[in-house]
């Protein structure tokens, strides 16, 4: 049992056996306890249970271990309680608590006492106050630890996503609060204090008052839905045909994207309609996991027979512009919820120096002392090979680098090769080894020989899939930033081609941009690197954060609010997880897990002297 119930027994002992005289008979106490004194003690009483988690507050361990603590070295004596009424402190948190939703959080999170105190009613019972005193505490530690680090946890929404924030010390939350001048700018600290967090808060704050003209721009994105029209699903048949994959050509492939047309994002007109890209990708996935099949993106027969014998209802999810949505429309306010969380999932301290590559964007940045001086394009990983979320340090930058093969890459697509007598080894310059010796591979029973445990690369050349400078920030997920031969591919709006590592348009510009900075190359200094055609690592001498993130809104320098469409389907799982859809959660999370499939491309041939390049453009 608490010792604090111990004292409370002790307590209550020694008030019930008063001293007697000598000689005296046995009689009652002297006096008994005042009213503050019963409060006392019914406050250590309640205290003790809430600590044992008996009261049914939700409180993890490491709160109860805070509340402990934090009331022991009070010496049990109330904080947020004073004569019975509210304190200061406690009249500011609750005003804070209260406006949670500005921030995109739930008030009824964070449950407050609803007793009147030192309000003019009726006054309360020393039970009574004992709770509120209880509930004050507990809504603090959730409202940091929520405004901190969001309410849900990264796995719940992908494996992909890694939190690089920090969770608060409960006792020092508790601490901080009591010792505040004022109690509620003291919690408020809590949220993020990134600048582009706020400017989207205030956009968030907008859109629920009605006051932003934006809403309409954001409900015509692909992540938002209407649901008003109706296609006629025999309109458009799809013949029996060969098995199609993303990167295929074929004629049905235009009649693949009309007959999925209510799945495409507005600006999903490809190139070539009878290619099969990424955004129609994303909408073949989309339908097959609607129609329980299995969402692997191969057009085959079951997918044609789904395709022809399912008529499209109004209830499924056109993804087109419609005419004006309402200014508060709940997917506009999702949107902005999601990505408010992901700065809740951000590094507390990005960094004076550092570099940003939002995906969704297709773009990295460079900023300085919260000042982008630096922008390029980047081309990202593919729907089934996406590109992870996650924080680490650059440690260097690597010139002409070697290219070593990842697992995916020599399973997928050099065994089939290798077992079908192919020389690709020759026509794409690779080479192999076993413990670090030299492997002929010809000479290798590829049927019954596991290639995980070979190591191929890829030595510096002009055809090296990853260029001519890599950019290393080593991470659990092995992406990093690098150069590529395939340069037409950041002409196109839609830059989702990798196995999950961030390509630069211009590496030579980025490189010469953090060497001036770490070590003061200028950029001739970067161009003598890369003409002199050898390899060299550039070690940093300070490591430079880079920050991977997935951000779908973002706040430009104008004020007007930007929106990037869902690729990997982040927002949708998030919005579901914060709205307690917890069925359909699993579903989604199930399907975004499973380990991305690597298929060769049937177009490309082992004549075609890019084959690696124009398939992979590294990794």
């Amino acid at each position: 049992m608490h010792r604090w119930i111990a004292v409370c027994g002790a307590l209550s002992l020694l008030l019930a056996v008063a001293p007697m005289a000598a000689g005296a008979e046995p009689g009652g106490p002297d006096r008994l306890p005042n009213q503050q004194e019963v409060y006392e003690i019914k406050f250590r009483q309640a205290l003790a249970i809430a600590i044992d988690g008996g009261s049914g507050n939700a409180t993890s361990d490491g709160m109860r271990a805070a509340l402990k603590d934090f009331y022991n070295d009070r010496s049990g004596k109330p904080f947020w309680i004073d004569g019975g009424k509210l304190s200061t402190a406690a009249e500011a948190v609750i005003a804070v608590v209260g406006r949670a939703g500005d921030y995109a959080l739930k008030p009824s999170d964070y449950p407050l006492p609803s007793v009147p105190l030192g309000t003019g009613g009726a006054a309360a019972t020393p039970d009574e106050l004992a709770e509120a005193e209880i509930k004050l505490s507990l809504a603090g530690l959730n409202y940091a630890h929520d405004a901190h680090v969001g309410r849900i946890n990264p796995e719940q929404v992908s494996n992909i996503i890694d939190r690089g924030s920090t969770p608060p010390d409960p006792k020092k939350v508790l601490e901080g609060l009591a010792k505040a001048s004022d109690a509620g700018k003291e919690l408020l600290a809590y949220q993020p204090q990134q600048p582009q967090f706020e400017l989207l808060r205030k956009k968030y704050l907008e859109l629920k008052s009605g006051k932003t003209t934006q809403a309409a721009d954001i409900s015509a994105d692909a992540s938002v839905v209407d649901v008003t029209a109706t296609i006629d699903a025999t309109a458009i048949r799809l013949p029996s045909g060969p098995t199609l994959r993303p990167g295929d050509t074929h004629p049905q492939i235009a009649m693949l994207r009309q007959r999925l047309g209510a799945f495409l994002a507005p600006d999903a007109a490809a190139g070539d309609e009878n290619s099969y890209d990424d955004v129609l990708a994303v909408a073949v996935r989309k339908f097959q996991t609607d129609h329980n099949l299995a969402d692997d993106g191969l057009v085959d027969r079951k997918l044609r027979r789904a395709l022809n014998a399912t008529a499209l209802r109004k209830d499924v999810a056109l993804k087109k512009a419609p005419a004006a949505k309402s200014e508060g429309s709940s997917a506009a306010l999702d949107r902005i919820a999601v990505n408010l969380q992901r700065w809740r999932w951000m590094r507390e301290d990005m960094g004076d120096y550092y570099v940003l590559d939002n995906v969704p964007e297709f773009l990295t940045r460079v900023v300085e002392n919260g000042k982008v001086i630096f922008t390029e394009k980047i081309v990202t990983g593919k729907t089934d090979t996406p590109t992870p979320t996650f924080s680490q340090d650059m440690q260097f930058i690597e010139f002409h680098p070697f290219w070593n093969v990842p697992n995916s890459i020599k399973t997928g697509e050099i065994l089939p090769k290798l077992r079908q007598g192919s020389d690709i080894m020759e026509v794409q310059n690779l080479r192999a080894f076993y413990k670090g010796q030299p492997v002929d591979v010809y000479n290798v029973d590829w049927s019954n020989t596991d290639i995980r445990n070979f190591d191929f690369q890829q030595p510096p050349s002009k055809e090296n899939v990853l260029g001519v400078v890599k950019f290393m920030f080593p991470n659990h997920f092995d992406v990093y930033m690098h150069d590529t031969p395939s340069k037409s591919l950041f002409g196109k709006d839609v830059r989702t081609y990798s196995h999950g590592c961030m390509r630069v348009q211009n590496p030579d510009q980025f490189a010469a941009v953090l060497l001036e900075h770490d070590q003061g190359w200028s950029q001739s200094d970067v161009q003598r690197a890369i003409g002199s055609g050898g390899n060299q690592q550039v070690r940093l001498q300070k490591h430079i954060p880079v920050h991977v993130a997935y951000f779908t809104a973002w706040v430009q320098d104008d004020g007007k609010l930007a929106t990037f469409s869902d690729w990997y389907g982040h927002d949708r799982r998030l919005a579901l997880a914060l709205n307690g859809k917890t069925a359909l959660l699993a579903q989604e999370v199930a399907i975004a897990n499973r380990a991305p499939k690597a298929a060769p491309d049937p177009g490309f041939q082992d004549s075609t002297p890019n084959f690696l390049q124009q398939l992979f453009g590294g990794n």
